[in-house]
């Protein structure tokens, strides 16, 4: 079919992801060529109306269209004889004379009342689930009491309903970490952190928090944030606003692992391979360092604390410190990831080591059994709010385990590969980050 030579010709660009993008718009069917991008069902007479510089141009006006429909977002205004149309960034307008305009307009209206509809039937199914979670949480919480073990847990890793991804940040994510009230924020290799509200949607963002990237983050109240990077900041949030009130520079290379012990003092560890101790000085709202610890013979990797125990892990040792004194080294062990490091209970750790999931006794210090994983090197462990443990890696597998008995529950595949880290919030969703990933993930099953 040969192009028509045109009612009129509009051209206009956009800026996504710091790329600057064309687009030429020239035909008098434009709204049948929208039709081909929502429904993608391309009638072959109107083929190649549309011209795009590149695909990347192509590839985000369809989308920008498609979410801005399923969002709701899509927005019509009539002026004499044109109605324009804007979504997510990007306007344009349609010449009303054009009789196949209204046809597109209804096509578009039913398309977003079809999807309320859809979202309406979706949110009663969450509903039925969320009751039927809390009905089996009740049953599991009578059996508790009832000194019955279930094996039987709240969910089904197999039966994953839908996945969310958050993408603000413009390099990987490194760390992720929950406050008390249910807001959680991430930090990344584009040097800021991003706090979330309790909806998962953006409550404040410090751009430029370090001069270089941002390798970990910490809550030590409500209202104090702790980042780090090759030195420590501390931060005051509150609501939409925030403040630097102070800089710890005392480490001389990357630190991996901030860690809050209680509420008189935190811990970091770094590839310099000393953990130093800080305290806080309530009447001045600040810290101080209180001791240096050595004996780790590589850069630390991850710590957990407590009681008056600390356990740090670098590539071959464990080692557990008494009142910030070296009790026990365990050797040999070779361990990679700052979240692969957990407490299961007041007797018992979990360290991941290549594909083994070591449980350890803290008060003979022995390994006392080894989970033996079926996804490859494991970089990361989270206990569950249920007591089951899950666990993720350089696969695309997590796999979710009874702690007591040492047996695979269930498990799942998604997308992604090198999980670098969980997090559980408290509708019991799941939010995890990847290596070399810009994008937060959360599972709802």
């Amino acid at each position: 079919m040969s192009q028509n030579k045109l009612n009129y010709s509009e051209e206009f660009s956009f800026l996504y992801s710091n790329i600057r993008h064309k687009i030429n718009i020239i035909t008098n069917n434009l709204s049948l060529n929208i039709y081909l991008l929502i429904f993608d069902y391309p009638p072959i007479q109107y083929e190649n109306i549309f011209k795009f510089s590149n695909q990347n141009s192509q590839k985000f006006f369809y989308d920008s269209i498609i979410t801005s429909i399923k969002r709701k977002t899509i927005k019509f205004e009539k002026t004499n004889n044109k109605i324009n149309i804007s979504c997510q960034n990007i306007n344009f307008a349609l010449n009303l004379k054009d009789s196949s305009v209204n046809d597109l307009i209804k096509i578009l209206f039913n398309k977003v009342k079809e999807l309320e509809n859809q979202n309406k039937i979706f949110e009663k199914k969450i509903q039925d689930l969320e009751t039927k979670n809390l009905q089996l949480k009740d049953e599991i919480f009578q059996m508790q009491n009832s000194k019955t073990i279930s094996l039987d847990c709240s969910f089904n890793l197999n039966k994953l309903i839908y996945k969310k991804v958050i993408s603000n940040h413009k390099n990987q994510i490194n760390y992720v970490i929950k406050f008390p009230s249910g807001k959680f924020a991430t930090c990344s290799n584009d040097k800021s952190i991003i706090i979330y509200n309790e909806n998962k949607e953006i409550n404040l963002i410090i751009e430029n928090a370090h001069e270089k990237k941002v390798t970990c983050i910490c809550i030590f109240t409500e209202n104090l944030l702790i980042s780090s990077s090759m030195e420590i900041k501390i931060w005051e949030i509150k609501n939409f606003y925030f403040r630097k009130i102070q800089v710890l520079n005392f480490h001389n290379e990357y630190i991996n692992k901030i860690l809050k012990l209680n509420d008189e003092y935190f811990a970091s560890a770094g590839e310099d391979k000393n953990i130093i101790i800080y305290k806080y000085i309530p009447n001045l709202n600040k810290f101080e360092k209180f001791t240096i610890l050595n004996g780790n013979k590589n850069g630390i990797d991850g710590m957990i604390y407590f009681d008056d125990l600390l356990i740090s892990v670098s590539d071959n040792e464990v080692i557990f410190w008494k009142k910030f004194k070296i009790i026990k080294i365990l050797e040999n062990l070779y361990h990679y990831s700052c979240n692969g490091l957990i407490k299961l209970n007041k007797n018992y750790i979990a360290l991941a080591e290549k594909e083994n999931i070591f449980i350890i006794n803290i008060n003979t210090f022995q390994v006392e059994s080894a989970i033996k994983t079926t996804n490859g090197f494991i970089d990361c462990l989270l206990l569950l709010n249920d007591g089951t443990l899950i666990s993720g890696g350089k696969d695309s597998f997590i796999e979710r385990w009874n702690v007591l008995t040492r047996e695979k529950i269930d498990f799942c595949e998604i997308n992604e590969i090198n999980i670098l880290q969980f997090i559980e919030f408290d509708d019991n969703s799941i939010g995890y980050i990847c290596e070399d990933s810009t994008d937060f993930f959360v599972i709802h099953h």
